[in-house]
């Protein structure tokens, strides 16, 4: 516990920036993501291909500085069209130096640009806003909640093998939590049923907590305690977003799907 002040400092700081820019959305917002991503794409390749050829380095933090462009820039079906293409070519590029591993950094580093710039949208719809709210509201939920739950009952460990802190009362207690925020989230807003916010806290804080523990996997086999040290009380900004990393994706993808491809908030966030 004796990080905790620090954690928690370093947590209102980026939380501010994040939520003010979140309001706003467009260009302030992407590039905050665009930096988070740069970021994790860096720290992913330092756990797991240390010796990463730089040129490779290089193209993936310009590939995705390219795609926040675009994403800028233009909200028809042409921004997908030109995502993948800079994905391709950055594939073509990685199998050129023979360093195929790098794609999956790639992708998994992008994946929190994509996803949650796509779910916020342009500056005017709110529902992106509200969409972007709720997910933080389950991810942090589901953090501090197991944080809390797990130190104060204990008991069987989770995936010891993976994450040897982590235990089962704590991710029943993330769950939890999440359920209590989203809710609280949903009815706030005035959306409804309250049945889809349940449903949708336990999807995503299960997947917050697969990504929590798919991060601790790659550090314990490269034998690295944090994936940085650039935020104070917390190393990385991999060690911070993990969790709302795959939580993203998870509420992305099936809001594109089911519903707007062009406002994929609209889906489960829609207000009036």
């Amino acid at each position: 516990m004796s990080d905790l002040p620090k954690r928690l400092a370093s947590a209102l700081v980026l939380g501010t920036i994040f939520a003010v820019t979140a309001w706003f959305g467009g260009f302030v917002f992407l590039a905050i993501l665009c930096l988070a991503s740069c970021v994790i794409w860096f720290e992913w390749c330092g756990i797991r291909m240390p010796h990463i050829d730089d040129r490779l380095l290089l193209a993936g933090t310009v590939s995705i500085v390219l795609t926040g462009l675009v994403m800028w820039l233009t909200s028809t079906w042409v921004v997908w069209l030109l995502v993948g293409s800079i994905f391709l070519v950055f594939i073509f590029y990685t199998l050129q130096l023979g360093q195929s591993s790098a794609i999956k950094g790639y992708a998994y580093a992008a994946t929190l640009l994509i996803a949650v710039g796509h779910l916020r949208g342009a500056g005017e719809d709110l529902s992106g806003f509200v969409a972007i709210c709720f997910l933080c509201a389950v991810v942090f939920a589901t953090d501090i909640g197991a944080y809390f739950i797990g130190r104060w009952l204990g008991g069987p460990k989770l995936l010891p093998a993976v994450s040897p802190n982590k235990t089962i009362s704590g991710a029943s207690g993330g769950l939890l939590a999440a359920i209590i925020a989203a809710t609280s989230t949903y009815v706030g807003f005035g959306l409804e049923p309250v049945w889809a916010a349940v449903a949708l806290a336990l999807f995503l804080s299960v997947l917050a907590q697969l990504g929590d523990l798919y991060e601790s996997s790659m550090k314990r086999n490269a034998g690295v305690k944090d994936s940085g040290q650039v935020i104070p009380g917390h190393g990385g900004v991999m060690d911070r977003v993990d969790g709302l990393l795959f939580a993203s994706f998870g509420l992305w993808f099936p809001s594109v799907v089911a519903g707007n491809w062009f406002v994929p908030a609209d889906t489960f966030f829609k207000i009036g």
